[in-house]
């Protein structure tokens, strides 16, 4: 969980999972996986950045007063609109296989 953050404890997340715990997991409830491709190239970017602006230490955060990350900074609107730009090519890119490497994953399951 490298790319754990204050603000997955703030958003409430339980954990993040790799590629082959994720595969465990649905494999173990008599699921098959699709697709399971990495998501979330320039968040996991901004992350790594913020781990290393700020350390890896984690801090003692009350979730019910702290702001997540993404909500602690204004905008402009300018930067805002290129963020929605990178992320719907990120996902897009991603859905085509093109990306190795991602802050997330997502998956397409049958039962």
């Amino acid at each position: 969980m490298y790319l754990w953050t204050d603000s997955d404890r703030i958003l409430l997340h339980k954990r993040r999972y790799s590629k082959s715990e994720l595969s465990e997991l649905v494999t173990k409830a008599d699921m098959c996986i699709v697709k399971l491709k990495p998501y979330g190239v320039v968040p996991g970017i901004l992350v790594i950045l913020y781990k290393i602006i700020m350390g890896t230490k984690s801090k003692s955060i009350d979730s019910k007063t702290e702001l997540p990350l993404g909500s602690r900074f204004k905008m402009p609107k300018i930067v805002d609109s290129i963020f929605k730009i990178l992320f719907s090519m990120d996902l897009w890119l991603s859905s085509k296989g093109l990306i190795v490497w991602g802050h997330s994953w997502w998956a397409c399951i049958e039962h």
